[in-house]
Formats: C-alpha cells, sequence, structure tokens
C-alpha cells in the first residue's frame, strides 16, 4: 500500500487495516506456507496462527504444504503445490539479524519463480552491505514478488532496494487473531503488573530489570521459554519408553507441562483447545502437530498478558497482546528499533498504550500507571 493509500485508514481497528491490505493478494485456491517458527517465541506462534486464519477462514484456501526452515523439501514443495502461490511467514526476521531465516527466504525465492509468493509483514533491517546485496539480487529477479512491512521505515527501504517487487504497508499478522482473543480472554479490573522483557541479541534494554526491582515489579520473558522442547512440537525430557506408548507424549506435555503445572489455568486449556472456530484451522492444516503446537503456546501467551493490569515490555507482542486485550502497557525499544517504528507507523498510543524512549520515560511511566 502506498503511503496516500494509508491515509484514509489511519483511524480504523488495526484487525480493519490489516484485511483491506492483504485484499490485494489476487484469489487463489490452494498455497504453501512455509518457515514455521521451531522455537519457542510465542510471538512468532501468534503471527503464524495468524496467518492461518487468513488463508483458511478468510480467503478458504487449502494449504498444501508447510515447513520449518530444518524439514523443508523442495520436491515434496512442488509434488504438493505445484505453481500454487508460496507464503513465507511474518515477523521481524527479514534481513541480517537472523540469517538463517534469511538465508532460507533466498533459497525458497530463487527456486521458486514460476509460483507468486508472498512474504508476510515484516520488520527489515540490513546491516551488512554484502547480505543486503544477496538478498536485492535474489528478489528482484523474482517475477512475481510481493512484500508486506509492517511499517513506515520498512515499507521505504523496501520500495527503494526491491524495487521489482510489489511492497504493501500492512499491520502485523497477530490481528487476524484479535476477534478470537478478545471473545475468549476477557479483560480485568484487577490483576498484575509485569516487566516482560526479552533475553536475546534484539534486546536493548540492559536498566529494564534494574527499574523493575526499583518498584518491586515482577520480570519475566514469555512463559513458554520454559517448556521442555526440542522442535516441531516434540518432547525431549521424558525416556524414550514415553515416546513409545500411544498418547503418553501429549499427556506428559499437555497435561503436566502445560496444564497441571498450572492448575487454575486447565479448565480454560481445555476449552481453548476444543474452541469451535479453531477446529476447521486445526482439520484444514497439513501438519496438525504444528499447527496445535502453536495454538497451546497461543494459549500461554495470551493468558501471561490476560492477567495483567500494566504491562512494561520491550517484545513487540507482548505490547501488541496487550492492546488486543485492552491492558495498559509501556513499550520500550529493542535493538534495531522496530518497536517505536511499529508504534509511530500504527499510532499505538491511540491504543492505551505509551512507548518509552528512555529509563526516566519508564520510571515516569509505572509512576502515574500505579498511583
Amino acid at each position: 500500500m502506498e503511503k496516500s493509500e494509508a491515509q484514509h485508514l489511519k483511524d480504523l481497528p488495526l484487525e480493519t487495516q490489516l484485511s483491506e491490505a492483504l485484499a490485494q493478494i489476487e484469489s487463489f485456491q490452494q498455497c504453501a506456507f512455509l518457515d514455521y517458527p521451531d522455537h519457542l517465541n510465542s510471538g512468532d506462534h501468534l503471527i503464524w496462527l495468524g496467518t492461518c486464519f487468513f488463508l483458511i477462514e478468510k480467503r478458504k484456501a487449502r494449504v498444501t504444504y508447510t515447513s520449518s526452515l530444518v524439514d523443508f523439501d523442495q520436491k515434496t514443495l512442488r509434488e504438493k503445490n505445484g505453481t500454487a502461490p508460496i507464503f513465507l511467514q511474518g515477523g521481524g526476521n527479514l534481513g541480517d539479524i537472523w540469517p538463517d531465516s534469511q538465508k532460507f527466504r533466498e533459497r525458497v525465492i530463487a527456486d521458486n519463480h514460476d509460483c507468486p509468493i508472498y512474504i508476510m509483514p515484516q520488520s527489515i533491517l540490513f546491516s551488512d552491505d554484502e547480505a543486503l546485496k544477496a538478498a536485492k539480487h535474489v528478489f528482484n529477479s523474482h517475477p512475481n514478488l510481493t512484500i508486506f512491512t509492517r511499517d513506515q521505515k520498512s515499507f521505504d527501504f523496501a520500495k527503494e532496494h526491491f524495487s521489482k517487487a510489489r511492497v504493501i504497508l500492512a499491520p502485523d499478522m497477530v490481528f487476524m487473531l484479535a476477534p478470537v482473543i478478545q471473545t475468549f480472554f476477557k479483560k480485568r479490573k484487577n490483576g498484575k503488573t509485569k516487566f516482560l522483557i526479552r533475553a536475546d541479541k534484539e534486546s536493548s534494554n540492559k536498566q529494564l530489570s534494574k527499574i523493575a526491582s526499583q518498584f518491586s515489579i515482577p520480570v519475566e520473558d514469555w512463559e513458554t521459554y520454559k517448556w521442555v522442547y526440542d522442535g516441531r512440537g516434540k518432547l525431549s525430557e521424558p525416556a524414550e519408553i514415553y515416546k513409545k506408548l500411544p498418547g503418553s507424549v501429549y499427556a506428559v506435555r499437555e497435561l503436566w507441562q502445560r496444564g497441571l503445572s498450572k492448575p487454575h489455568r486447565l479448565p480454560d486449556r481445555i476449552k481453548w483447545r476444543c474452541l469451535k472456530r479453531f477446529t476447521p484451522i486445526l482439520e484444514a492444516m497439513p501438519n496438525k502437530e504444528q499447527t496445535l503446537f502453536s495454538w497451546m503456546i497461543a494459549f500461554d501467551a495470551i493468558r501471561q498478558i490476560s492477567e495483567c493490569v500494566l504491562v512494561i515490555t520491550d517484545r513487540l507482542h507482548a505490547h501488541l497482546t496487550s492492546c488486543i486485550l485492552g491492558v495498559k502497557n509501556g513499550l520500550a525499544s529493542n535493538s534495531y528499533h522496530k518497536n517505536e517504528q511499529f508504534f509511530s507507523t500504527w499510532k499505538m498510543q491511540n491504543k492505551n498504550c505509551t512507548f518509552l524512549a528512555d529509563e526516566s520515560q519508564i520510571s515516569q511511566f509505572i509512576r502515574s500507571a500505579t498511583n
């Protein structure tokens, strides 16, 4: 979407703005969806599920093939999907900060020139000229590539460097889940105040934990990082004998590690697992284990936020989930400023949240929000 085209959308809900942007995708009956988040970052699973809902519920498409980076097979993709469109996972990994995802993306684009390819909403960062040069060659060589960008700076960058691609501005795919989240999870009048801080290379706020300590506020990251996991939804901790017993892996993983270990959540967790709105999505996906795994990660992530009345975070999806739930929140910057870029592009200050540019603003925000 060009800048002028986006102006009339500025006062609409973000889920409406997202739908308007995605409406520019041509009609299709089937597709492949690649780059499954084979890790425990809840935000990436929310993005994945939002895209599943778009493809299946909104577009009524048949998803022929899904894969993560490690289990992708080009031959299987061609056998199952032919020349139908290929969708690549959105997020914040277009560029050289997460090189494995970028190399995979370039590989798929380079090997499938006869398929329309859509990169779902991404934040872009290239720090290395050689990496950008390689991406430009691959992207600009594809005859039918569409890049959705989720902030204005990424949009401008893509228009400049990926001139042969169609570039469209769109919010994050989590907003495709907003109606489901708002229906299932209710805003609390009383709840917790938390710092939710990332601990990876995107973190830039060394003082956040110190500020939290000064105000005696608990510090967490996504709860899912505490799960036992070795990739593609498999349980890694129990002895091999458990893996040979039918249903035992699911029982240990779902009923204990993510169920009975938090008994107050178990009734809602079961309801979420059986949600009627989700059932057709699960049945339509070719890899049900992946989809169900993401769905249950989503429950714990959203529930983690829903138990709060105030969240201070440098995780973009903790911020976005808070906004969807109506939880007051403050968003701090990450290492490459994707947070403030998204915040300013979509006028998030109108959505019960504040951008916190430095330590003094964080402290001031806490004082005013807790008084």
